[in-house]
């Protein structure tokens, strides 16, 4: 075991230069080491030494024999480790892809549990983004509804002022969240977001019947108009500008055409499910459409979302209509299916610059699933607690949120999750704890108290005997108990959420003493992580 230690950190003493480099490092890339150490001390470094390094970063040691002759004291420790880092850890292992990577890839991420802590709005959700210059604890978020309106919070949601809409603008038909923030009336107008005087302004020089609106970075924006003939005309102005052109693809446009964003010199759309125009804005000419592959004849059929990959262009995510993602990298003509089960109002990926790589959430119904390969495979990221309702995801490189039927969340990352052992079960239709889990609830306090990012969360539950309603009821004071317990050592009632599940989410199916039960999780706010792949020495991998 110390030989191991010290080929992976070299000698460790506090003070000297490659001790404090190597800590910089570790915490640079989030990485947690656990160090397994002779209870003799090591070559390079003794106990001391090493728990120095760990208290420094967050890791942990382990102490084992010297040379033991059993193999049962490694054992012990390693399991140790082991169910420690189930507990706040998700492991993902990829098989060999092909010959020419032939090797198995683990990959390690902290599970996640989504918090709500406060309430939104009513009404459906058409756009909603952060402010990425605002605080780093409580970034502004910003939502706009059908109802029409704006809804800004600058403290967490705890409190969220309305803008009304103008007059005509309810219910709004369309809305983006970006650089400018705009909304599109029923009656056609496009009214523009002040924030230097927090009102709606009416786009002037907008033209009328609008039905649809796309902002790009850097000030370029789309409208889409539906004339009486029920076709559709497409209007652009460039950055700087004042007035909108019209732009002719050549083509008759029964349906809105989607604004994929710009290739090169050209602008590139979809006209309908198995047609795509690319162009300059100003063609003299008339240019031939392309043909689509992979989309659905129902994709396009009402509003959709696009959102470009990062660092790849000509790389499109396509929120569609009939409930799926849609993924392309070659402008648009060629489109593959990549998950299914998106709400039926489509909102943008969320892309979050995190290292190594990005990595993009999207809406879903219940959990949001993310990615961390540019969109090919998607999983769900963090528990939702509660119904499977649309959940949409904001975010930014510091902190992730999402809204959620009339709740907000937080993400959180999990630090712990203990079911107390089985001297604690609860009797039978009580829900007064065992007093020998004191000892336990004291150390969770004590925890707490010395990190005051943690939160906890108590889950009751019930065993399947009984009445469906009383066992929801049961579970609920199980967890209230347990809450009025820690919050009597002196924690604030505020750090700590009870929930009751009652009979619906048994530990073992079939038993009854195992499945009455509190569930105790502990999280912390979402710090800068990924999904990272792992030598044998704890080290990230860089991919190539």
């Amino acid at each position: 075991m110390a030989d191991g230690a010290r080929h992976c950190t070299g000698a460790v003493r506090p003070g000297d230069p490659a001790f404090k480099k190597l800590a910089r490092r570790l915490t640079e890339k989030n990485l947690r080491p656990i160090f397994f150490v002779p209870d003799q001390g090591a070559e390079g470094g003794d106990m001391s030494a090493f728990q120095a390094l760990a208290n420094r970063v967050s890791g942990a040691v382990k102490s084992v024999p010297q040379n033991a002759t059993s193999p049962d004291p490694y054992k012990e420790a390693l399991h140790d480790v082991a169910d420690q880092l189930s507990k706040e850890y998700v492991l993902r292992v990829r098989l060999p892809g092909s010959v020419k990577s032939p090797r198995v890839q683990v990959h390690v991420q902290r599970d996640h549990r989504w918090q709500q802590f406060a309430q939104l709005p009513a009404g459906e959700i058409l756009a909603l983004g952060l402010n990425p210059d605002t605080s780093d604890d409580c970034p502004e978020a910003f939502l706009v509804t059908t109802a029409g309106g704006a809804h800004m919070t600058e403290d967490c949601g705890a409190k969220w002022q309305a803008y009304p809409p103008p007059p005509g603008v309810t219910p709004a038909t369309d809305a983006v969240v970006g650089e400018q923030t705009f909304v599109v009336g029923r009656d056609g107008t496009v009214h523009i977001w002040n924030s230097n005087i927090d009102e709606w302004e009416q786009l002037e020089t907008a033209p009328s019947g609008v039905r649809r609106v796309a902002a790009f970075p850097g000030g370029h924006l789309w409208l889409v108009t539906r004339e009486a003939s029920a076709e559709h005309t497409l209007h652009y102005r460039a950055p700087e500008a004042d007035e909108f052109v019209v732009v002719s693809t050549g083509q008759r446009l029964k349906h809105p055409p989607i604004i994929l964003g710009p290739d090169d010199q050209d602008w590139c759309m979809l006209l309908d499910y198995q047609r795509q125009w690319c162009g300059p804005i100003d063609a003299q000419k008339k240019i031939a459409t392309r043909r689509v592959q992979g989309l659905g004849h129902q994709a396009l059929k009402s509003r959709v979302a696009v959102s470009p990959l990062p660092g790849r262009p000509g790389g499109f995510l396509l929120s569609a209509a009939n409930k799926t993602l849609y993924r392309t990298i070659d402008g648009g003509s060629r489109w593959q299916e990549v998950l299914r089960g998106t709400p039926t109002a489509p909102v943008p990926v969320v892309w979050s610059e995190r290292k190594p790589t990005p990595i993009g959430c999207t809406a879903m119904m219940g959990a949001p699933q993310c990615s961390n390969d540019l969109g090919r495979t998607w999983r769900p990221f963090g528990q939702v607690y509660g119904k499977a309702h649309a959940s949409y995801p904001i975010g930014d490189h510091r902190k992730m949120f999402m809204a959620s039927q009339s709740s907000y969340f937080q993400l959180r990352g999990l630090v712990n999750r203990d079911i107390p052992s089985s001297e604690v079960y609860f009797k039978t239709g009580r829900h007064e704890p065992a007093s020998s889990i004191n000892r336990f609830l004291r150390q969770i306090a004590r925890a707490m108290e010395e990190d005051e990012e943690i939160s906890l969360r108590v889950e009751g539950h019930a065993d399947r005997r009984g009445d469906h309603k009383a066992n929801q009821i049961l579970s609920e004071r199980r967890a209230n108990a347990i809450r009025d317990f820690i919050a009597s050592e002196g924690i604030d009632p505020d750090r700590i959420e009870a929930v009751g599940h009652g009979e619906d989410r048994p530990l073992r199916s079939g038993a009854l003493a195992r499945n009455r039960r509190v569930e105790l999780l502990m999280t912390r706010p979402l710090r800068e992580e990924a999904w990272v792949k792992i030598d044998e020495c704890g080290r990230q991998v860089t991919t190539p």
